[in-house]
């Protein structure tokens, strides 16, 4: 179905699963569960079919088909249609005055830019890597639901229920109390996350997040990793206010309310 849909892909293995790329960039990605296929496109090329796919779970970025029921095969084609021409078009020649107008306005990146954020939490480093590793932990500042603690070599499925948004991660690395690599779907694709844990002064705890891989244009670039790095900021705050103070900020459910459009 795909292939008739997006001719010319090419098939690879990625975060361990079936992955179909078009120019070098990922398109989408199918994973089995016990009761669901799961599909991951990158975050655009969803919204704009969420009523045919609204029954399936449709979250930014994610599908999830039933075994038991029929897949909506014309929406997920067109879906996918429609992002292998949005990437078309980025990768044509624009028109010599915008481009024109970009180099002025938009200098060109001279390398892909990469995210890092960090915090000081006043807890000792063994319960600061515990609350990223534990989900019964993390739930209650990051995510809202997990299927596993994090373990080398692992998949698991992290949630935001509130956002009806998931996301399947595979653990890299794990050493006890120093770092934590993991890879995810990314924005335009499959990203590098890796946390590091400094022990600093009177059992506190220096944490680093780097996320790394981003793809796309110059403009497309920035918005992810200024989008990343909000993200993952308000995400060590809330670990900040919970392990010190034992305060549930909601900063990650916060961020985006139903009903507003925030900026």
């Amino acid at each position: 179905m795909i292939h008739e849909a997006v001719p010319n892909l090419g098939e690879t293995i990625s975060n361990g699963m079936p992955t179909f790329a078009l120019n070098g960039k990922y398109l989408v990605y199918i994973a089995a569960y016990k009761k669901h296929i799961g599909l991951y496109p990158a975050p655009t090329g969803v919204e704009e079919f969420q009523e045919a796919v609204s029954q399936y779970g449709a979250g930014k970025g994610t599908l999830k088909f039933p075994l038991d029921q029929a897949s909506p095969t014309c929406a997920s084609a067109s879906s996918n249609n429609r992002r292998a021409s949005s990437g078309s078009t980025m990768l044509a020649a624009r028109h010599p005055a915008r481009a024109q107008r970009r180099s002025m306005d938009n200098p060109q990146l001279s390398h892909v830019p990469v995210m890092k954020t960090g915090m000081l939490i006043r807890r000792p480093v063994a319960e600061v890597f515990e609350a990223f590793v534990n989900p019964d932990i993390t739930t209650q500042f990051w995510f809202t639901r997990s299927s596993g603690r994090l373990e080398s070599g692992k998949q698991v499925e992290w949630a935001w229920e509130m956002y009806d948004v998931s996301a399947v991660v595979t653990v890299q690395a794990i050493e006890p109390n120093t770092r934590i690599v993991m890879e995810w779907p990314g924005y335009s694709g499959l990203t590098t996350v890796e946390w590091l844990f400094t022990p600093h002064t009177d059992d506190t705890t220096f944490v680093t997040i780097t996320e790394t891989g981003f793809t796309g244009d110059g403009d497309n670039l920035v918005q992810q990793v200024t989008a990343s790095t909000q993200g993952f900021s308000l995400v060590l705050a809330g670990l900040k206010a919970l392990l010190e103070h034992n305060v549930r900020l909601n900063l990650v459910a916060d961020r985006y309310p139903r009903g507003l459009e925030a900026p």
